[in-house]
């Protein structure tokens, strides 16, 4: 793909991404377009202006954000630092400015790269998470992180999109990088806000064009980065900068050789320019109550008039038209016949009574009314309120609300005490949501629950996890209610399907710890080897951390075993037809998540996301096709020198699979069922190969027959647990024996097909799967 193709696709993908913002979920279309529209009037000086200031001095200060950007104004520096406190429309200005970038004309040989790496319009501000990298990323150099973004984005493009794209072409071709940091210090964590500020100075150190923004203007890092300085003006622009790449620029970032880093112009003093939201003026109020006074929205149409008059009659109600979040808000309220709020608390209250706790888009305003640092509402009122968030979220199944709701950590207590409270009446078997409701001001509509409350408490376990409630007393009482296995696992005789309450305790990682056997104990072992850690960072880190609890080491060294059976039987089928057809159905029957299992290794080697699995259902087949791309790039690095011959045959086959699927009959899906099961063969033998550690070289005849005698029968398997343990073990087991894929079964193929010794290492596996995939090829092109 040519470097114009890439950066195109990039760009329409960073706009179906950032579609939206949820001020868009809270407005009528038309209504959206003139909040856009407001938005893009803002006007930013160098200077804070009160937003009670006269009118004449407002009128003809400052410059819009693409003035300063576009180097119209004398000294601008190589990026920005945007200071603009809660509701003056700052987060709308960053998406628009990003939305904007990726539809504008570009030039042909060097098109502007828009990175948004923070940005601001939804509950969470990291749009690392967005892409589903909700890892820990704190500490990250910006190397680290943009190495970190370009492979989540690949991931998710090749996913959705484009199964050929890569991201190879926009870092090393002749591209400009605009990296977004926005909100910098609306993080939650310390720790996120000093990583993000490193990264704006290692960015701007590199010369790599940034724009930040806070509400506040006392962060640490910002003195030393927004002193006043002024460059030394050069009259060509940024000739110097036409050779640059922005691989070499940020790819370069965090280098301990700054010398060859190209910088356009020498400045003195500050590398930012700092630079405040300006209050709104009156002619673009004028024309955004114009404009909703001709729109129908949800609670009615505003009247202008009314609220003008207002304005010229009460100074401090005028003042509060001046920040875009509060003048819309006012707009909405005189649709109704109250008296407007004249004050921000008074705003913040009437907001209460109007939003609809039953609508998405309201709960997501209504936690930043009450959740957010800045809020206007005293602290009685936020703590009830929060309360009522908190119920209607697990009511509604909209646990990412607890991003919005854990900002504020003076709020972190009393999250806390609701979910000990509601893990307290779990556990004594009662609705985990009685005593929150308890402490709600307005009644929460919800329905009944039918099959007991652990589904509630599933939903309390994720939005506890996503707001950062979870406290010690409250992890006690979770850790010593775990379930019966019943009601954790559906138990079929052919499956083990996880419920939604198993999902939740196995993604609470931190509450866990070194105290995970409880919740493992729990589970049947014919999960856990079916599963291989795809549960979520739990399960995991107990099948696969080399420092397990003792009581966790017999099912960590059974798995193990398991994978190197399953290791052997990928590698003797790289060129065996039939035994592929038999991995494949194996592969169906464990109803192996291929997703999460190639997640785990991705998250290893640092470059895809580690995350559990969602209580959502999991993707389509469709989008899956991504990820078998994906691991067989994993299988061509196994080797030292990569395997490019393979891949370009891969490529081929790819080719070959979609004409096929275009005339499909019934020879043609024999041959893409062939091709099928070969791919899985190699998938499967790349994530083995990387999760399976120490790696293994060779397996021995010897070693197979006696593992399966060793796991052929369930009373040698249950004496390797304690003595307490082992009826339920041996009862676990003679359900994974009836299971086609079973270890002694995988055995059994081995030992009928092996040579004495069969060599595992990649070098010798990937030369056999280039040999088939040829010879697949050549009867494809015999046949067309």
């Amino acid at each position: 793909m040519s470097t114009r193709g890439a950066v195109e696709t990039y760009l329409h993908w960073l706009q179906w991404r950032l579609g939206h913002t949820l001020v868009d979920d809270l407005m009528t279309p038309d209504q959206a377009v003139a909040w856009h529209e407001l938005c893009r009037e803002l006007r930013l000086g160098t200077e804070p202006l009160a937003e009670d200031i006269d009118e004449a001095e407002l009128a003809g200060a400052g410059a819009r954000l693409e003035t300063w950007l576009e180097g119209q104004v004398p000294g601008d520096s190589r990026g920005l630092w945007v200071v603009g406190p809660a509701r003056t429309g700052v987060c709308t200005l960053l998406h628009d400015l990003v939305l904007g970038l990726c539809g504008s004309a570009r030039p042909p040989d060097r098109p502007q790269i828009p990175i948004p790496l923070l940005v601001c319009g939804n509950a969470t501000r990291a749009s690392i998470c967005m892409l589903g990298l909700t890892g820990p990323w704190h500490g990250l150099s910006v190397a680290e992180a943009i190495e970190r973004w370009w492979s989540a984005v690949e991931l998710d493009l090749r996913r959705h999109i484009d199964r050929s794209w890569r991201a190879a072409p926009l870092r090393a071709g002749p591209c400009d990088p605009l990296v977004i940091l926005g909100g910098v210090d609306e993080l939650r964590e310390l720790a996120a806000q000093q990583t993000v500020l490193a990264w704006a100075r290692e960015l701007v150190t590199a010369g790599v064009r940034v724009i930040v923004s806070s509400r506040d203007d006392d962060l640490p890092e910002q003195a030393a980065l927004c002193e006043q300085g002024l460059p030394i003006a050069s009259s060509t622009g940024d000739p110097d900068r036409t050779g640059d790449r922005v691989g070499d620029r940020v790819d370069r970032v965090g280098d301990g050789d700054r010398s060859a880093e190209p910088r356009s112009t020498p400045f003195v003093g500050g590398l930012l320019r700092r630079l405040h939201v300006l209050p709104l003026t009156r002619p673009p109020i004028d024309r955004f109550l114009a404009c909703w006074g001709r729109i129908d929205g949800a609670w009615g149409r505003a009247t202008p008039e009314r609220l003008k008059a207002a304005m010229l009659a009460r100074p401090a109600l005028a003042a509060l038209t001046r920040r875009p979040a509060d003048l819309a808000v006012l707009a909405v309220l005189s649709a109704g016949t109250a008296e407007l709020p004249g004050t921000l608390a008074e705003l913040h209250h009437a907001m209460l009574g109007s939003l609809d706790l039953g609508h998405p888009a309201h709960r997501q305003l209504l936690a930043r009314v009450v959740a957010d640092p800045d809020s206007a509402l005293d602290m009685p009122t936020r703590r009830a309120w929060l309360a009522a968030l908190v119920a209607v979220a697990v009511a509604c199944d909209h646990v990412d609300l607890g991003e919005a709701l854990g900002r504020d950590v003076r709020l972190g207590p009393t999250g806390s005490g609701l979910l000990l409270a509601a893990t307290r009446a779990w556990a004594e078997g009662g609705c985990p949501l009685r005593p929150v409701l308890a402490d709600s001001p307005v009644r929460v509509p919800r329905s009944r629950c039918v099959d007991g409350h652990d589904d509630e408490m599933a939903r309390l376990v994720w939005l506890g996890h996503h707001a950062g409630w979870w406290g010690p007393e409250a992890i006690f009482v979770l850790r010593r209610a775990v379930p019966a296995r019943e009601r954790l696992v559906e138990m079929r005789p052919a499956a083990l399907r996880p419920r939604p309450l198993l999902l939740a305790l196995a993604a609470l990682d931190a509450a866990w710890g070194p105290c995970v056997a409880p919740l493992l104990r729990a589970l049947p072992l014919g999960l856990l080897l079916a599963e291989g850690g795809t549960l979520g960072p739990v399960t995991a880190t107990a099948l696969y951390a080399d420092s397990s609890p003792t009581e966790l080491r017999p099912v960590r060294e059974l798995f193990h075993r398991f994978l190197e059976l399953e290791l052997g039987l990928v590698s003797l089928a790289a060129d065996d037809t039939t035994l592929q057809a038999i991995v494949m159905e194996m592969a169906a029957a464990r109803d192996l998540d291929l997703d999460g299992a190639l997640d785990l290794v991705l998250a290893q080697e640092g470059v895809g996301p580690r995350h559990p699995r969602s209580h959502g259902t999991r993707d389509e087949p469709g989008e899956r096709g991504a990820y078998l791309d994906l691991a067989l790039n994993l299988a061509a690095r196994l080797t030292p020198c990569g395997a490019p011959a393979l891949i370009a045959d891969l490529e081929r086959a790819r080719r070959t699979a979609i004409h096929y699927s275009d005339c499909f009959t019934g020879a043609l899906r024999a041959r893409l069922e062939q091709l099928a099961g070969f791919l899985i063969v190699l998938l499967i033998y790349a994530i083995d190969r990387r999760l399976l550690q120490p790696a293994r070289s060779t397996l021995r005849r010897a070693e197979v027959a006696a593992l399966q005698q060793q796991l052929g029968a369930p009373e040698r398997v249950a004496a390797g647990f304690p003595g307490e343990r082992r009826a339920e073990v041996a009862d676990d087991w003679r359900w994974v024996m009836r299971q086609p894929w079973a270890p002694h079964r995988i055995a059994g193929h081995l030992l009928a097909r092996m040579p004495e010794t069969l060599e595992l290492d990649p070098e010798a596996v990937l030369p056999r799967c280039h040999a088939w995939l040829r010879a697949w090829l050549a009867e494809a092109e015999r046949a067309a």
